[in-house]
This record gives C-alpha cells, structure tokens and sequence, in this order.
C-alpha cells in the first residue's frame, strides 16, 4: 500500500471550517450579525485548532507511507549567508543552473576562503549555510570570476556573499506554521551531494525546481523516461520535505515527480523527423532511413516549423574546435541552404574593402570552403590548399550527406555564426521544456507516466538508495541519516455511504450501496427536470445530418430513461460558422423555443469537430453570461460514440444525461439517512450549509485580476448549489471579499429551503489503497487537527490522499464525524457516479473559478508581460477597473444555478 504526500490534483491541500450560529436570530439581522462575527474571527483567531482525538471508524488496514525516518545524531549551530551572483552591467536574474556552476567553481578555486566542501549546504540561488563560518573579515566578502562559456565567450561574474544569522537545529522547531531555517537547511542537505557539480554522482541528475531529476542512460536499467513526441521525453525526478510526525520525530516524506524535457544528444535531423511525426504516435522515420537523399531540401513550411521547434533549445556541434572542444550554441533561426542564403562579406585583412554580397557556398569558397591547410603534427609538411569538403573528410572525419538542408543561424543574433543543420544535435546537458505541450503529448504523459502503487514505491526507493546516502559526505559531517525503508503505519477504511437514487410518491427510498468507490446508475436519478427541450448547434459543419440524428435519437432515449420529461423530442437545429457572430442565432433559438412553450427548459448543444478554447470561451460566455442559456459542448467523436449501442447502457450518453441533469436543476443523488452521522448534518430542524472556496490566478506571464468562488448548497440535503464569483487583486490566495459571498449564499440558502443554516461547514482548496482510506497517527501534526483520506479509487496510477486540516470548529464534531462528512461529500459530485478525490462542494468552487476564467479571458483577453491579446473584438487595449471586470463575468440571472458543471 502507498500513502501520498497528500496532495491532490486540483489543490495542495484542504482546510475546513465549522461555524454554529445562534438559533434565534432573523435572516435580514443574521447576516449582518455573520459579517461582523466572520470579520472579527478572521482578525482575532490566531491558533489553529488542537486535534481534539483520533477517529476509531473503520477497519483496520495496515500501509506503507512514503516517509524515511532521519536520525539527528546531535544538535549544532549553522550560519546562513546570503549570496548574490551576478554579471557586471546586467540586470537579468541568472538561472539556478548557472548560480550553482559559478558558485562551487568559486569553492573550488577559493578554498582558503569557503573550507573544505562538506561543511557547505547551498540552495543553488541565494542562500548558503555552513557548518563553520566562512574565513573572511567584516560582514561581506566579494570574489570576482570569469568563466569561458560553451560557446567559446568569456564571461564574467561577480559573488558577493553576507553573513545574516547563526541557528541551532532543532527538529522540534519544524512546526506547522513556519518553515523555519532547520527546515530549509535540512532539505537543502539531503539533495546537496546530487546536486554538486563536484561530485560524480551529480553527473546522473539534473536538479530543477524543488525536484532532483533522473536523467536517462540507455546503460542504466533505471531510466524510465517516456518519449512523447517531438524530441521531447518525460523525466521521472524526485521532491520532497522533512516534517515531524505526530510524536516531534523528525521525517523525510519523499515522493516522485515528472517534467519534460529535450532529448538529450539528439541529433537535430532526427529531431525534426520527430516533430513531422508527432501526431502518428510513432517515428515512422529516421536520419539513416535518408542515406543517399543528397537532394534533400526543405521548403519555406518545414523551415518555419523546424524554427518554432527548436526556439530556446541549446545545440552543440558535432565536431570539436582546435583544442578538440565541441562547442554548444542557442539556437536563433534557421536560414536557407548554402546556395540561396546570402549576407555581406567584407574582407578584414584589407582596411578599404568594400561589403559585397556572397552566397553561403560563396562564403565558404572564399572565406573557408578554400585555404591553406598544413599538419600542425608534421613540422616539414608544406601547406596544402583544401576545401571544405575536403577538410571535414580530411581533419575531421566528416562528409556532408545533405548540403541541401537548411544551415542554423547560432549563438547570437548580432553574431553570424552559421553551421550546417547535419552538424549539429539538441545539447547534452538537460534543458527544461518551456512552452505548452500539444493534447497527443499530454495524452502520452498521462498514459506513460502512471505508475501502480508497487512502481512507486520502487522509483522512490531506488533514487533514494541510488544516491548512497549512508557514504554521503554533506550527511556524515552534519551527523544525518535516512533510513532505508519506508515507514509502516495503520490507517482505516471507512464504510462509504449508501445513495439515495429515486424516490417514488407514497414509497420508500430507493438506495444503492457503494463499491469499490463507484454505483450503478440503474437509469435512476433522485429528481429530474421536466419541460426539456434541446437544440443542436452544428459548428463549421463537422458532422452529417444522419450521425447527428442517430446520435441524437440515442441521448434523448436515455434521458427519458433516468426521468427526464420533454416538450417534444424534435430538436431545434442550426448550422454556425464561427466566422459569424454568435450572439443572434442564440437568440432566435431562444425564442423558437418560446414559441415552442414559455416554460421550456432550453439547452443548447454544440457539436465540435476538435478543441477550440477561443470558440469554447465563445459559446460558454455568451449562453451564460449574456443570454442564461444552458448549454453543453461536445466533440464530434464523443458525439459519433451514442450512434450506436443501446442507450441502456452507452456511457456517453449516461455522461451527458449526468451533467445536464443537475446544471438544469435536477439532483443525481443524495446521502441515504441509514449513514451513521448524515442525520446529524442534513437536519431540516438544525440545517447545515455546506461550503467550498476556491481561487484562481493569471497564468505565469500574464497579468490581470484572481478569481475568487464561493460555492455553497442551497437545500439541506447539500445536493443542489449555488456560486457566488468575486474579483481580486492578483495572487491574492485569501479571498479578500468572503463576507460579502458569504452572505449572498446564506440568503440564498434560505430562499431555496425556507430555513436559515444554524451551521456553516467550509472547505477550502488548496494494489491500490480502498476509497474511505484515512490515516490520522504518525504522519500528521503532533498539534494541529489534520487527516489524510483517500476517497476514490485510482482506477490508473497511484492513489493519491487529500490532507485535510480542521481550522476552526465551533460545532465541537468529532474526528470521526469529520472523517465520515468529508467521505460523504466526496459522494454528491454531479459529473460522474464515482466518489472524487475532494468533496463537491470545494470540486464545484474549482469549476466555478475555471469558468469565470474563460469568461474573463474572452470578454477581455489576457495580458502578457510584453503585450495584451484581445480574445473579443472591439474590446479595450486599456486595463480595465477590477469593477468592470466583476460586473462583465456575472452571469445571467436567466443561466442555470448550476451552469458551471
């Protein structure tokens, strides 16, 4: 069994919050009197609640937790300095990578100053500690290098390094609030000897971020990188932390992570074949299946496609300069080849020569296709005259196969160094891919990269033990080690609840039991809408009249089978082209459906042929900002997959009916009241609000304004919701204007039951185990009331457990009632009939957010650092106030309650 760091894959992490609230209280007073009580706990509150006992629900179920027990063998002082590199005359921040090359080069070169190598722990940016303090006088010392670059450039740098503090190590002072300078020292010390130049084994690993990458060796059995296309693979890498568990024991919680990243020493010929083939799924061809194509060329397409592949990619010549040294080059652009490229060439031994203009192949008869060659080894040999061809084939070894192909314009772009394409490959040193990856690739990522519980394990074992920790010098001189096998603890499967699907007048409950974190749907639904009628928007034609009436016929067929009543089963039907205007063929669908019946409960239904995200942000904000239309859009495939099978049992259609069922009101399920503590929670007597909080900000690069969602039910059974959406200032994670969507939630609450909520149960984002699995000893805080639950099943890969802290509670529930409320809610997500990863209410915040994103970027656009892009025409080049941003993206009161699912 493998427990996780706790992390899930929408957040980092969840917080929950109980709030009773006086009974006696009107609504108009009530939230008035919340707005003030929240304002002044989020002031006043500054611990965090003490876990008041441990849950006893459940069976036992013995685990094994990615956790390396660490023995601190004394306690001793460290210095911390803080270090500064930088290039004189620049203001660009250099990279980790560079940090860390110029910093053990200066330990190397200054060994009088820095000590011997083991008493120093680095971050690889600005931060040092030493286990003696440094040998210099005053408060600051500055050391001046110069470095020769792969390219061949001298480069020089400058560290200025200043004493800040003295520390003693205490793992006691790793709590849970702060992350002390124990805590970031002892993270630093575990990866240091990987991540060292000095020392060989640093030569397997690449450190990048917070995780220590495994770079691939065909010679090392343990490579696991998985191609994905376009000369780019997925590295496996480790990350982790040291906490303390729940007795103040000091604990290296250790676990694997993937990135991408550029081939290393490929060949740039192979590389672009690679990138021509990327959406075959396999290489179909390669540099050697070209031999004898001296002819081969490419044309003005293929050269714009080999640029763009190649943009920021690092390369490196095949063969080595005079001192037998291949040097590595930034890629700039791609030229044409020798015989149509041409620039100015002055000679500049003759001071009054004139610029003339040459061919490549010109330029190298003239310049270097021509000249005089002598053996440097033969002291008596006569100078010979070579050209070019002659000297690769001669000195180097080399015969051009393809002087065709497109020469590489290198280095720099005020510099002219251009080298045939054949004569270069992707550098052999680790470069991090940037840029956003095509759908095939995050496709093969997922596929390639997920790993059984047992597969996990294994990695993090062997890059754990692979690093010999027990001869690591960096450990042994501050008296630190890990264990070598991961900790054993206990944890509990908690009984899920049973569902409550369909209940009939003047009957009993109908109910499934959950298994293996899933249930049947039996063509049975808790409530469903009546008064349907759909219409189906046809975009850019992508589909014909009879697959969409066979597809069709199949998703209405199903829908009456889990409850819903239509109008008339006729659908409404229009072609778009996304060259027009959108707004007005909504409209009149809008009111042919008027016609129809002024009751109708309209959903449109667009049918794409591929992923557009400007034509999505299209259709969602116009149907729910602009016009309260419901809608769904669906691919053409996913729709072709209703075509045929019976509607009984085809899954596509069941998706659908799932989704539609509760945006336009309907309730998939609810929580039966034979579960143990539901009765408690979902009590018209003493109702509950359940509510989930999430907070998106502006991707890296763009600037503009976080989206903060407050989700919260809207019935005591916490089936239905509502979404409040605010504005704030970027990274902003607290959200700035809870009170206030607070209070428009409560109300809403009370409009839709008839009952105020006298508590408030928040969330907040931030083989494999079974669903309802929950550690609470060992791995959790020895304070803080935290939880781990595992509550769905990784049907692919490994399971991963959210971790829940409770930080406030008013309500005084039990950690049992805590555990099994959670679980629970994990079972009320509409989307699927599946327990999810975190419970709805907080799942439904994250769509919530998503949604007012795409909203957001449409009506304004995005801004980059370097430019703004508007998504809709005619929309301001201006920033916008926040307001206007807050007052654009609030739906339609016409829009579905649940229109973000």
């Amino acid at each position: 069994m493998y427990l996780g760091d706790g992390l899930s894959e929408i957040t980092s992490g969840m917080s929950t919050v109980s709030l009773s609230l006086s009974r006696t209280t009107p609504l108009s007073h009530r939230s008035r009197s919340i707005e003030t009580s929240m304002s002044t706990q989020l002031e006043e509150v500054t611990e965090l609640l003490k876990r008041p006992s441990t849950g006893t629900v459940g069976r036992w179920i013995p685990l094994t937790a990615n956790y390396y027990e660490m023995d601190i063998a004394r306690q001793f002082v460290i210095h911390r300095y803080e270090i500064a590199i930088t290039r004189p005359g620049k203001s660009t921040k250099l990279s980790r990578d560079i940090c860390r090359e110029v910093f053990w080069r200066a330990a190397r070169e200054y060994r009088d100053l820095f000590g011997k190598y083991a008493n120093l722990v680095y971050d690889d940016a600005n931060c040092l500690w030493t286990a003696d303090k440094l040998l210099f006088r005053g408060g600051t010392e500055h050391i001046a290098l110069t470095k020769e670059t792969p390219a061949g450039r001298r480069v020089e740098y400058v560290i200025d390094i200043k004493y800040t503090t003295s520390a003693v190590v205490d793992v006691r002072a790793l709590n849970d609030n702060d992350r002390s300078i124990s805590a970031q020292f002892l993270d630093s010390l575990i990866t240091q000897s990987i991540r060292c130049p000095l020392r060989a084994i640093s030569s397997f690993f690449y450190p990048f971020g917070r995780s220590v990458y495994l770079i691939p060796n065909p010679e090392r059995r343990m490579g696991w990188s998985v191609p994905v296309g376009s000369g780019i693979e997925a590295w496996t890498g480790l990350h982790g932390a040291v906490k303390i568990d729940q007795n103040g024991a000091p604990l290296f919680n250790a676990d694997v992570s993937t990135s991408v990243f550029y081939k290393v020493r490929m060949h740039v010929i192979d590389f672009y074949l690679e990138v021509l083939n990327e959406f075959r799924g396999r290489s179909l061809m390669r540099r050697e299946d070209l031999e004898g194509c001296r002819g081969l060329a490419m044309d003005a397409s293929q050269r714009n496609s080999l640029k763009k592949a190649l943009n920021g990619i690092k390369l490196c010549v095949l063969y080595g300069d005079e001192e037998g040294r291949k040097r590595e080059y930034k890629f700039v652009d791609v030229c044409g080849p020798a015989t149509a490229t041409t620039f100015v060439y002055k000679d500049r031994n003759d001071p009054n020569a004139q610029g003339i203009e040459v061919t490549i192949e010109e330029y190298f008869a003239r310049v270097k296709g021509s000249f005089v060659y002598k053996d440097r080894n033969d002291p008596n040999a006569q100078g010979i005259e070579v050209t070019i061809e002659e000297y690769f084939a001669r000195v180097k070894g080399i015969k051009l196969r393809f002087p065709n192909l497109p020469v590489l314009h290198v280095g720099s772009k005020q510099r002219m160094i251009l080298i045939p394409m054949e004569l270069l490959m992707i550098s052999d040193k680790a470069q991090k891919v940037v840029g956003e990856l095509s759908e095939f690739q995050k496709a093969k990522i997922i596929r390639g990269c997920s790993m059984t519980p047992i597969e996990r394990r294994e990695r993090i074992e062997y890059m754990i033990n692979g690093q010999d920790l027990d001869n690591d010098d960096f450990l042994v001189n501050y008296g630190v080690s890990l264990s070598k096998n991961m900790i054993r603890i206990g944890g509990r499967v908690i009984d899920p609840p049973r569902l409550e699907l369909y209940t009939k007048p003047d009957s009993e409950p109908f109910y499934l039991d959950v298994k293996d974190g899933k249930w049947p749907l039996c063509n049975q639904l808790t409530a469903s809408p009546g008064n349907m009628l759909f219409a189906a928007v046809i975009v850019d034609r992508c589909l014909k009249e009879n697959d969409f009436y066979n597809g069709y016929r199949n998703l209405v067929i199903a829908c009456q089978l889990f409850g819903m009543k239509f109008i008339t089963q006729e659908p409404l039907t229009a072609d778009w082209d996304t060259r027009d205007d959108l707004r007005p063929l909504v409209i009149g669908l809008r009111e042919q459906a008027a016609r129809r019946s002024l009751h109708a409960n309209l959903v449109l239904f667009f049918i794409m042929q591929s992923k557009h995200p400007l034509t999505y942000a299209r259709i969602k904000t116009i149907c729910d900002v602009e016009e309260g239309v419901g809608c769904q859009v669906i691919l053409a495939k996913t729709f072709r997959n209703m075509i045929n099978g019976n509607p009984e049992t085809n899954s596509t259609a069941h998706n659908i009916v799932l989704k539609i069922n509760v945006r336009m009101g309907g309730i998939n399920n609810k929580i039966h009241r034979s579960y143990e503590i539901w009765p408690k929670f979902a009590n018209m007597a003493d109702p509950t609000i359940f509510v989930g909080i999430d907070v998106t900000h502006p991707g890296p690069g763009r600037s503009g304004n976080s989206i903060a969602a407050v989700v919260a039910s809207v019935d005591v059974d916490a089936s239905r919701y509502g979404v409040s959406i605010k504005m704030q200032r970027p990274d902003a994670e607290r959200v700035v204007y809870v009170v206030d969507a607070l209070k428009e939630r409560l109300i809403s609450f009370y409009k839709s039951s008839g009952r105020s909520p006298n508590h408030i149960i928040i969330y907040r984002g931030s083989g494999n185990i079974p669903p309802g699995t929950v550690v609470d000893e060992r791995v959790v805080s020895p304070s803080l009331f935290d939880f781990f639950l595992s509550s769905h099943l990784g049907a692919v890969g490994t399971s991963r457990p959210s971790h829940y802290y409770v930080l406030h509670d008013t309500w005084n529930l039990t950690a049992n009632e805590w555990q099994q409320l959670t679980f629970a809610l994990c079972h009320l997500y509409g989307r699927c009939n599946r327990s999810v990863s975190i419970p709805a209410p907080v799942y439904y915040a994250h769509l919530a957010c998503a949604r007012a994103s795409v909203h957001d970027s449409y009506l304004f656009g995005y801004r980059s650092s370097s430019s703004r892009h508007s998504s809709r025409e005619g929309a301001s080049s201006k920033m916008e106030p926040q307001h206007m941003h807050q007052q654009a993206i609030t739906v339609s009161r016409d829009a579905p309650a649940m229109y973000f699912i």
